[in-house]
């Protein structure tokens, strides 16, 4: 099992304009050890209605792939999203995470971006 069952990929309050198509969140890439994970759920805040999108590098950031969909939050702020389940090309050593924030076009400060596994 993983030394870890939680990661926050944001650690500091980050204010940007955050675009329709998604803005990486400054500082929130993470390498993870992923090799026992079964699922993932990610938790975060923001001072705007906005959704993020987490995704995953097998080759230290030159391609991506999405490990928690923007779509899979419930509740309000702080959303939540369902656990996902972690696809088998994903379960290794030094995965390379980070979020995106999906938003409105206006300032946003995305307060935390937390990571649970099990």
């Amino acid at each position: 099992m993983s030394i870890y069952s939680g990661l926050t990929l944001v650690t500091n309050a980050v204010s940007s304009v955050i675009s329709l198509g998604g803005s990486e969140v400054n500082n929130s890439r993470r390498y993870a050890d992923l090799v026992d994970i079964e699922a993932a759920r990610v938790q975060f805040a923001a001072t705007l209605s906005i959704s993020v999108r987490v995704e995953y590098s097998l080759d230290a950031g030159i391609t991506w792939a999405t490990l928690v969909p923007e779509d899979s939050y419930v509740g309000s702020n702080p959303y939540i999203s369902q656990w996902m389940v972690i696809p088998e090309e994903a379960r290794a050593n030094d995965v390379l995470l980070r979020a995106l924030a999906i938003g409105t076009g206006l300032l946003t400060t995305v307060v935390f971006v937390e990571m649970s596994f099990r």
